[in-house]
């Protein structure tokens, strides 16, 4: 975070009466419908925030209006939200959703931002310094920058949580900054969201479509995105019980654990099919297709098939890795057409010599097994974007399975960055790295019930929050405990907050109203704080300094 302008005063939350949408070209006879979309759902859900976190006595009415009219209201009791389309290009970032500035006087509080993520992340940053700190200090803050992609993966297919937990842990991922949950629905043991194409192969507790579409909608709300995560071509166990036809076989004719034979036709289509029908239910974004621990490489039994299909089909030096390849490279160009963008995990990838894998193919970097697997260096020189799901810090594997162990905020915080890969890989000048993904798989579902997950993930989530923030400031331990717990918890707020409230019933303001609290008092106190400010939901780097300095003096 940069400070821009010092501290001269501190302005009393308790203060607030109004929350003001500000947008170039609204007049008196503007209504709802001519305020950009998102907008006066951030000032209702700010004033619900404020209200139910006895910040005021009552919530704050909201009103809209023009650029031109909120500058004749220096009022200390007004909240502006002001959309302006140039904040981005002043800023010079590429990613507007961190991309806003906070502005504190005795005239009250601006959050300028390009867009609604932006006076979301605002929002966040100023609740959790209010939280910690009571009230905050006069000045100019800018959000700190965050990696692009903040992302927690949750394995669904091997246990079913309710949609109340994984909105809980929406909510706390809003809280945090982050921006994309993966889930994970298709797995050796299960296949957890229904299907008007397949039904047979569909667990019996699985989620309905309509069930997928209120999480996206509620996870849009946050300003989350949700990623499917179709694994394929392994991990596809559940299907053969219904289709063994289409698992590849062994050279004596026995099942490959998991495996599709991608040198089917048939087996093809059935996989594209599902790719079609799944990409109508999620909205066009990142696609996990998974293509890991398909096959061991190295045992020619399970390979013959495949290594006979692409000397055939695709060259006389081409090997079953090839065939991978290929197969993920036509999955790829498929998902294009429906507006997404491919993601694989690594282990299985640039192991071939005649096809090349797909440049714009993001790689999820998890493990540096088995022995032959590429290194980031590989992925780099090849073109492909980099997303840190390092497994020896980012997997928590339920019932610590396969030798993993629950990992642990202080870790996280102490030793791992988006720039920390596997193995001690550390990223170059050459790699693309996006950002972070910190993985939950569901190995032994009865290990943790749901709620016991969620207070497990609180601290890890937060550590790994902090870690993608570009930011120097880096707090011990016990320090970072204690500050987690002063900037609070989240919220839930409806999306009417109040349940009557209807689009077109927030007024528009055409005069300045009158100023009707008195300017705050000169002095040194706390700046705009919440730690969240460091991961680019709220207000940390500086504010954070300014704690400390606040916990010194007693």
């Amino acid at each position: 975070m940069t400070t821009i302008e010092p501290a001269t005063g501190i302005w009393d939350p308790s203060a607030l009466e109004r929350i003001v949408v500000v947008q170039a070209g609204l007049t008196s006879s503007s209504t709802a419908n001519d305020v950009a979309p998102g907008a006066l759902r951030e000032a209702d859900r700010l004033a619900h925030e404020f209200a139910a976190a006895g910040l005021v006595a009552s919530e704050p009415t909201i009103t809209y209006t023009s650029p031109e009219v909120v500058e004749q209201q220096p009022d200390a009791a007004q909240l502006v939200l002001a959309l302006d389309e140039g904040h981005r290009e002043r800023r010079d970032e590429d990613d507007p959703n961190d991309n806003a500035t906070i502005t504190v006087a005795e005239r009250g509080i601006t959050i300028s931002a390009a867009d609604t993520t932006g006076l979301f992340r605002g929002g966040r940053a100023l609740l959790q310094t209010l939280n910690a700190n009571g009230g905050v200090s006069h000045g100019s803050y800018e959000l700190g920058q965050s990696s692009p992609t903040r992302s927690v993966h949750l394995d669904v297919a091997r246990k079913r949580y309710s949609v109340e937990t994984i909105e809980q842990l929406l909510l706390q991922m809003s809280w945090l900054g982050l921006n994309e949950l993966e889930l994970h629905f298709s797995e050796n043991e299960g296949w957890a969201i229904a299907s008007d194409a397949h039904p047979e192969i569909v667990s019996d507790d699985a989620y309905t479509k309509a069930e997928i579409r209120e999480l996206i909608a509620y996870a849009a709300d946050l300003h989350i995105r949700i990623t499917p995560s179709l694994d394929m071509p392994g991990h596809l166990d559940h299907v053969f019980e219904k289709y063994p036809e289409w698992q590849l076989r062994a050279t004596d004719g026995s099942p490959v654990f998991g495996a599709l034979n991608i040198s089917d036709p048939q087996a093809r289509e059935f996989a594209f099919e599902l790719i079609d029908e799944y990409a109508e239910l999620f909205e066009p974004g990142p696609w996990n297709l998974g293509a890991d621990e398909f096959v061991d490489f190295a045992d020619y039994s399970e390979v013959a098939v495949l290594s006979e299909y692409a000397r055939a089909n695709i060259g006389a030096d081409a090997n079953a890795s090839d065939a991978l390849t290929e197969f993920v490279n036509e999955a790829d160009a498929r998902l294009q057409q429906h507006g997404y963008s491919v993601r694989v995990w690594s282990d299985g990838m640039l192991k071939g010599s005649s096809v090349a894998l797909n440049p714009e193919i993001a790689v999820a970097y998890w493990t540096t097994r088995p022995a032959d697997v590429a290194g980031i260096d590989e992925f780099a020189v090849n073109g492909n974007p980099l997303l840190n799901v390092n497994d020896e810090y980012l997997y928590f594997v339920l019932g610590e399975r396969v030798g993993y162990r629950y990992p642990t905020g202080e870790e996280i915080l102490s030793d791992w960055d988006a720039g920390v890969f596997p193995g001690g890989q550390l990223a170059g000048g050459d790699a693309e790295v996006t950002g972070g993904m910190f993985a939950v798989w569901s190995d032994i579902p009865e290990a943790l019930d749901d709620a016991e997950l969620l207070a497990r993930l609180r601290l890890p989530l937060a550590a790994m929050a902090w870690k993608l923030t570009i930011s120097d400031e880096l707090p011990g331990w016990d320090e970072f405990q204690q500050l987690v717990e002063e900037t609070g918890e989240p919220i839930a707020v409806p999306l009417s907050a109040d349940g009557s409230r209807a689009q077109g019933e927030w007024p528009v303001e055409s005069s300045p109203s009158p100023t009707t609290n008195e300017p705050d008092a000169p002095g040194n106190g706390p700046g705009l704080l919440p730690w969240l400010l460091a991961v680019g939901a709220a207000l940390v780097v500086a504010a954070f300094a300014t704690l400390r300095r606040r916990r010194a003096s007693g």
